[in-house]
């Protein structure tokens, strides 16, 4: 695979891993897909295999397929979206060719376990057409089919897709009739967090005097020093960081006696020394004056490094941080699953504890080496200290000013969020809009195709019947999707009078509440009915046997 900028370990995709966990199960899992709305679209049975790039690329090759049109785009959500689009980027890819109809992004909850440069190109958030997409809705889908996971498991393979795949199908229909409503509970959402967003931003604007302009030149010069630091750091200051990566590698290399973490060290040793080689002719520094990276006169460059270093480390701790304290808590909820996953979080954070005090060790080894005055800056770290999220640590860390624009990280970064909540919300709402625009129309032509189905039925049978059910359920769906699309279009000739925090009654409920009552009439006339009947019934009946008396 190509260059990512996250440089998170992740599980998924790991096929050594995945083959030893299910090497003893004929079926292993499901990889599937959805839109935006949660609705199920394709979906692929996993027999002796783990989840793998080939999954989603046979996946993303269905949609192109699909939606062959050049100018027809596609934005994929995915837990691990940065790793698949360097995969997808290697010119031997079957996708390549299609590259540009492809934006990525990572689904909103996993993105914190992304590095904050990963999340600065792929976060929802930041990547415009999203909305409010959250990419989580196949997590929501799972949860309402591991109800059957406990009745499946023992099926034979065939029945086991029969439910699974009835499941889906109901999941599908409910999920189309209830799109009308969903649509405007979205837009209700958009309009809410437009408002919040403008009066956070409004407030920041007061207090720092941050505005769109600064944070839109803030959100560039990121983007720009990333990118230059990550793809075209060249020149002296390359130069000097291999010489560190090199030192770096003498010192490990005395402290290590196993015979191949040594041998791996030596090749990376000598693939790092051809590079300096090659820098050294190019920079015309001959082999007999290179640069010692502790000499006093190369300190502007070894404090270039150090702060970058820090930086990556400091997003490595935050990470590990989040995962410990997230797993703590889920360990001592009253509601937890049983022994077995305990003794899996224990390790998790056995291992997250690991993590944490060996970067807190190259953390504490690279803030030596920097100024009086930049030390400051970069508190000593402790384990203590890096756990409580409202540590002195973090605190100091939280208020160096951004380099970009002279204000407190903490709070350019409060701004960037609100200003990218912003524009999404504007957005979501815009989709909204045509969304509902294409499900009344979707729901006329469903109309339309029933009624001519009716018009055919000479006979009065049960296709007749079913067809007539079907056309009394679309007509409803169609009625509730005008009456969606009617608010959401009114509200903007409404905007002043939108009250966020009202209770959405749903009108398929209001429109059941309806239909109930019309059947609880029907009831009492067929019921009056029958009893005038069993009346005249009993009434005929004495007739009758008075006749009989008299005779």
């Amino acid at each position: 695979t190509g260059p990512t900028s996250c440089e998170s370990n992740f599980k998924a995709t790991n096929q050594i891993k995945s083959l030893q966990k299910f090497k003893h199960l004929d079926d292993t899992g499901i990889f599937g897909s959805t839109c935006r709305h949660g609705i199920p679209l394709k979906f692929l049975n996993l027999r002796n295999m783990g989840e793998r790039y080939v999954l989603a690329e046979c996946l993303i090759d269905h949609f192109q397929q699909q939606f062959s049109k050049s100018n027809q785009k596609f934005i994929f959500l995915y837990d691990i979206a940065c790793f698949l689009d360097a995969h997808i980027a290697n010119p031997n890819n079957i996708l390549y060719p299609y590259l540009e109809r492809f934006t990525w992004a990572v689904s909103i909850f996993h993105a914190y376990a992304h590095t904050s440069k990963c999340q600065q190109k792929y976060h929802p958030r930041v990547i415009k057409s999203v909305g409010l997409t959250d990419g989580e809705s196949l997590e929501r889908l799972w949860s309402y089919l591991g109800k059957f996971a406990k009745t499946t498991k023992y099926m034979k393979f065939g029945h086991r897709l029969d439910i699974i795949g009835t499941a889906l199908e109901f999941h599908y229909q409910k999920s189309v009739e209830k799109l009308a409503n969903n649509l405007f509970k979205r837009y209700k959402n958009a309009k809410k967090v437009e408002h919040e967003s403008l009066e956070k931003l409004s407030l920041l604007n007061q207090q720092h005097n941050i505005d769109f302009k600064l944070i839109e030149e803030t959100i560039e010069k990121q983007k720009t020093s990333e990118y230059a630091f990550k793809h075209h750091l060249e020149g002296e200051h390359a130069y000097f960081e291999l010489l560190m990566e090199l030192r770096s590698i003498n010192i490990e290399t005395t402290k290590i006696n196993n015979i191949k973490k040594k041998e791996l060290l030596r090749k990376k040793h000598d693939n790092i020394l051809k590079k300096i080689e090659n820098y050294e002719i190019s920079l015309s520094i001959p082999k007999t004056h290179r640069w010692d990276p502790m000499d006093s006169k190369y300190s502007a460059y070894l404090e270039f490094y150090c702060i970058n270093q820090l930086s990556k480390f400091i997003d490595g701790l935050r990470k590990e941080r989040n995962e410990y304290l997230f797993n703590s808590s889920y360990l001592y909820n009253e509601f937890h699953k049983g022994q077995k996953l305990a003794s899996k979080i224990k390790n998790l954070n056995a291992n997250a504890l690991t993590n944490i005090n060996k970067t807190i060790e190259n953390y504490n080894q690279t803030r030596e080496f920097l100024s009086s005055t930049q030390k400051k800056k970069y508190l000593t770290a402790s384990i203590k200290n890096v756990l409580d999220n409202q540590s002195n640590f973090w605190i100091s860390l939280d208020i160096i000013l951004d380099e970009n624009c002279n204000i407190p990280r903490i709070i350019m970064y409060n701004a960037i969020q609100n200003f990218n909540n912003l524009n999404r919300s504007k957005e979501e709402q815009e989709l909204v809009k045509s969304e509902i625009t294409r499900l009344v129309i979707f729901w006329l032509e469903q109309k339309e195709l029933i009624e001519k189905a009716i018009k055919f039925q000479e006979k009065k049978d049960g296709i007749y019947c079913n067809l007539m059910k079907e056309l009394d359920k679309i007509s409803l769906n169609l009625e509730i999707a005008k009456n969606m699309k009617n608010k959401i279009f009114g509200d903007d000739d409404n905007n002043q009078n939108i009250i966020y925090d009202e209770d959405f009654n749903f009108i398929e409920e209001d429109e059941e509440e309806r239909y109930e009552e019309e059947n609880e009439e029907v009831e009492d006339k067929e019921e009056e009915n029958e009893e005038e009947e069993s009346e005249e019934e009993e009434s005929e009946e004495k007739e009758n046997k008075e006749e009989e008396n008299e005779d």
